[in-house]
């Protein structure tokens, strides 16, 4: 999350609202990039627990959609 004309802690604040509230974003989906954000920073733990509590609030055998093939 870092880059020209980004603002980590910016980027983060919203990860963590979309993950709480969810908008355009699913929320499971924001906490899975807070997760790995943490991890990339060198926070073990705290990423760790983000991925414990989803592994535990998503059903076992989830599976996402197929991707669209494209037409000819």
């Amino acid at each position: 999350m870092a880059g020209a004309g980004t603002n980590k802690a910016e980027g983060v604040r919203l990860l963590k609202l979309t993950a709480e509230q969810g908008s355009h974003l699913s929320p499971p989906v924001a906490r899975l990039m807070l997760a790995v954000g943490e991890l990339r920073d060198g926070r073990i733990q705290q990423g760790k627990a983000i991925l414990i509590g989803l592994s535990q609030e998503l059903p076992q055998k989830h599976s996402l959609p197929a991707p669209i093939a494209p037409s000819h």
